[in-house]
């Protein structure tokens, strides 16, 4: 799976890995993209499942409010994860 590009600034990967069930796992990789060079690893985390059910009925906060800042760009990320279910 490739990163999700975003504006050209940060990478974002999703990796979920359901199998076994005792290790299932979201992990997630968050990149600083470099003038020059490869990009550069800012975040590294890994949620395990069973994930915290949330307030809304069918979806589960996963990663909370998560903020990513580029070493000298002056550059900020914010996301934040929800399991979804319909």
């Amino acid at each position: 799976m490739q990163p999700l590009d975003l504006a050209e600034r940060f990478l974002v990967k999703f990796v979920y890995v359901a199998t076994p069930p005792d290790v299932a796992a979201l992990r997630v990789y968050a990149y600083e993209v470099a003038d020059e060079g490869p990009p550069i690893l800012l975040q590294e985390a890994k949620y395990r499942a069973p994930f915290v059910t949330g307030a809304s009925a069918g979806r589960t906060d996963v990663t909370g409010q998560q903020l990513l800042y580029a070493r000298s760009l002056g550059r900020e990320l914010a996301y934040s994860c929800a399991w979804v279910q319909s």
